[in-house]
């Protein structure tokens, strides 16, 4: 699975819960954890972003299963290892003097 795919995936399922967390107007209705998960989903997609595999195996629980619009399943090691092969492969960005 190209690893864009998957991040379009994810930013797709995620973004519009980001968006209901932000919306709560009253902070007392608020869970307690809010403040804590809205924090580690904003890391999540900037590192998702660059492709940071420590942040991907930070975010996702081990007991992850994630099927494919072709319905294949894959676990988090399925995925762990799909983004360590990819990043990888492509060079690191050298800074410009």
């Amino acid at each position: 699975m190209n690893t864009n795919r998957l991040l379009l995936f994810i930013l797709t399922a995620i973004l519009p819960l980001s968006a209901f967390a932000q919306s709560s107007s009253s902070s007392s209705s608020t869970a307690p954890d809010a403040a804590e998960l809205t924090q580690l989903l904003k890391d999540f997609l900037a590192g998702a972003s660059r492709n940071d595999v420590a942040m991907h195996d930070r975010f996702w629980a081990d007991e992850l299963v994630y099927t494919s619009a072709l319905g294949r399943r894959k676990g988090k090691a399925d995925i762990m290892r799909e983004l360590r092969a990819e990043a990888a492969a492509t060079p690191a960005a050298t800074p410009k003097p």
